[in-house]
């Protein structure tokens, strides 16, 4: 593969994961997922999976590095989406009435 046509791919990876990053943001800051489709997470990490696959087949390390980024960041999503699903974890408080 041409260098030029790797150097553009990592760089749009690049660009494509931090158009990412606010997401993630998000669900760490407001713990609620109820937005986000299971669905549509589970498909795209699915994929990046049979991508990861598929990489090494290749050999090239470019498509096996993004491909790898690209799952960790997915599978980090899929576990949030889960945990938050139903809103924060409630906090039980005990109120000293002495």
């Amino acid at each position: 593969m041409p260098l030029i046509v790797q150097v553009l791919y990592v760089l749009a990876s690049i660009v494509s994961i931090a158009a990412g990053i606010p997401q993630l943001r998000k669900l760490l800051l407001t713990k609620r997922s109820d937005e986000f489709s299971i669905p549509t997470w589970s498909i795209w990490t699915a994929t990046q999976a049979v991508s990861l696959l598929y990489s090494f087949y290749l050999g090239d390390i470019y498509f096996t590095t993004v491909c790898a980024i690209w799952l960790a960041f997915n599978g980090l999503m899929m576990i949030l989406i889960f945990r938050y699903r139903n809103g924060p974890i409630p906090v039980k408080v005990e109120v000293d009435q002495s």
